[in-house]
């Protein structure tokens, strides 16, 4: 499935993170490599570059856990759950999402918004986006994640944002 097509089949679970979670500045799903597949409240201009850092800060994350796990017990380091950077007010999370054929990163960011929301919001995001790519839920700490707390806000439809419209696949001169 190509970037264009991803990007449309993730529309939907694009749509109702942002009505789930008010505070929405952006969220970027990206390929492992960096390439745009959807993407709200992100710029033209900002486009490639946010899903170029996003893809590249998920991947230092990981190196740099992998450097400093002496664990071999398990097989290997075990694989970052989430990333989060904090500057200012702004709080911004990236988390993998699970794909059957290539990594993929989800990261979002929002102002004002207690840490615990945003991890729920971003790791429900997830692995809604696998669903749609026909992946089995994320693995966290070689187990598969827990479902969201039953007592979490959920959206009871996605409204559409007029400000923050999805973009499908990099857009490219």
């Amino acid at each position: 499935m190509d970037s264009m097509a991803m990007g449309k089949r993730a529309v939907p679970a694009m749509e109702l993170l942002a009505a789930r979670l008010p505070q929405l500045r952006s969220a970027v799903l990206c390929t492992g490599d960096g390439f745009n597949v959807c993407s709200i409240g992100v710029t033209e201009s900002q486009l490639g570059k946010l899903a170029a850092l996003a893809s590249s800060l998920f991947t230092m994350g990981e190196a740099t856990l992998s450097s400093l796990s002496d664990d071999d017990s398990t097989g290997g380091p075990p694989g970052l759950d989430v990333l989060t950077l904090e500057a200012g007010g702004s709080i911004l999370v990236a988390v993998q999402v699970p794909h059957p054929t290539q990594p993929l990163v989800l990261m979002i960011g929002a102002r004002s918004t207690p840490l615990g929301v945003l991890h729920l919001r971003a790791r429900q995001s997830a692995d809604e986006l696998g669903r749609l790519f026909g992946a089995g839920p994320r693995l966290q700490a070689g187990r598969p994640s827990q479902p969201s707390h039953p007592m979490a806000p959920t959206a009871t439809a996605p409204h559409p944002i007029p400000t923050r419209q999805p973009t499908h696949g990099d857009t490219a001169p």
